[in-house]
């Protein structure tokens, strides 16, 4: 998606560190940067072992990023949302409450499932996420994807706080995933619910 048109008729020792400075967008956050980097990096590693091309190995810490700022909602607005959460509560609102206190990332939330809530214990596991990725070259098909979280340290066991678990409780219902029942929830649908929560 964002070096085949860029880099897809260069020559391996085509490609250099002023190229790829020169043709990347310079609002792309550093962690895309860093993925575009590993998998350049990649396909000269392959092209060099198996095709002998030249031998490249392109070093991170030259390319240039802008990193995004954090936007955080003050303590007033999280009250405020937190009020309107709370009234008419249904799965879709008690899933931002779970991430605003329990820390949960947008692909976590998607993911969780009735059965990774220890009601005994009150804790919550995180072992996997959902995201959408591109499976097609040609016709950029894409798929939602279940699988484990971004990194080991991501599987975690997280206490639920007292006023979240009796919300929990009256909300659990005969569906395997918290937010959508039968399948996991598509988590750009579900950022736009968010901020269709934080505009009302």
């Amino acid at each position: 998606m964002h070096i085949w048109d860029i880099f897809g008729s260069l020559t391996a020792d085509e490609i250099s560190l002023e190229i790829i400075e020169k043709a990347l967008p310079k609002e792309m956050s550093a962690s895309l940067y860093k993925s575009i980097y590993c998998v350049l990096n990649q396909i000269l590693s392959y092209g060099n072992r198996y095709c002998s091309t030249p031998k490249i190995h392109l070093k991170t810490e030259k390319l240039r990023t802008v990193p995004k700022p954090v936007q955080t909602i003050n303590a007033t607005d999280q009250q405020k949302l937190c009020h309107y959460l709370l009234s008419d509560l249904d799965s879709c609102k008690l899933g931002i409450l779970i991430c605003l206190y329990m820390g949960l990332r947008l692909g976590e939330i998607c993911a969780l499932k009735w059965e990774d809530i220890d009601f005994q214990r009150k804790t919550i596991h995180i072992n996997r996420t959902v995201q959408r990725i591109q499976v097609g070259q040609e016709d950029r098909k894409t798929i939602l994807y279940e699988g484990p979280p971004k990194t080991l340290c991501s599987v975690r066991e997280i206490p639920i706080p007292e006023f979240l678990f009796p919300l929990l409780l009256s909300c659990k219902d005969d569906g395997v995933y918290v937010l959508n029942k039968f399948s996991p929830i598509e988590p750009r649908t579900y950022q736009y619910k968010f901020y269709s929560y934080l505009n009302k």
